[in-house]
């Protein structure tokens, strides 16, 4: 469990990272004339990108219910 906490972790704080400054451990991700997403660096940009990530996993779960039931 606290593995998988700890991956979550990441997974959180790498897109914020990349979205809110472009970089990532001092890598440039993102062109040089990206806008920083300013929300992503504060407090609430923790609350929107969790937000993404279950949208992202909730969205694959139900395409996979409806494959499941197209397919019986």
């Amino acid at each position: 469990m606290g593995f998988g906490f700890t991956f979550a972790l990441l997974c959180l704080g790498v897109v914020r990272e990349i979205l809110g400054s472009g970089t990532l451990f001092d890598v440039p991700f993102l062109p040089a004339n990206f806008q920083d997403w300013v929300i992503m660096i504060l407090p609430g940009g923790g609350f929107f990108t969790l937000a993404l990530w279950l949208l992202l996993f909730n969205g694959i779960k139900e395409r996979k219910k409806k494959r499941e039931r197209v397919a019986v």
